[in-house]
C-alpha cells in the first residue's frame, strides 16, 4: 500500500471479494438452502476480513455432520 495507496484494495481485493462472495452466494437462493463453500486456495486468507471463514481440522468429518450423514 505505500507503494501503490489504495490501488491494491481497489484493483485487487474489491473485485475478488465480489467474486468470491457472488459465487458462495449462488448456492443459498431460498431461506431453506444449505451448503458448504470449500476455498481451496491458500491465499483466500486475506480475505478473512471480508469474508467470514473459518479452517477445518476434518473437512470430510464436517462435510458429513452439516449434512447429518
Amino acid at each position: 500500500d505505500k507503494k501503490f495507496g489504495s490501488g491494491w484494495k481497489y484493483a485487487f481485493e474489491a473485485p475478488t471479494t465480489r467474486k468470491m462472495l457472488q459465487a458462495i452466494g449462488r448456492m443459498i437462493r431460498e431461506e431453506s438452502d444449505r451448503g458448504i463453500a470449500v476455498i481451496l486456495d491458500k491465499r483466500a486468507a486475506r480475505f478473512r476480513k471480508y469474508v467470514e471463514m473459518r479452517k477445518a481440522d476434518n473437512l470430510i468429518k464436517e462435510i458429513e455432520e452439516f449434512w447429518g450423514a
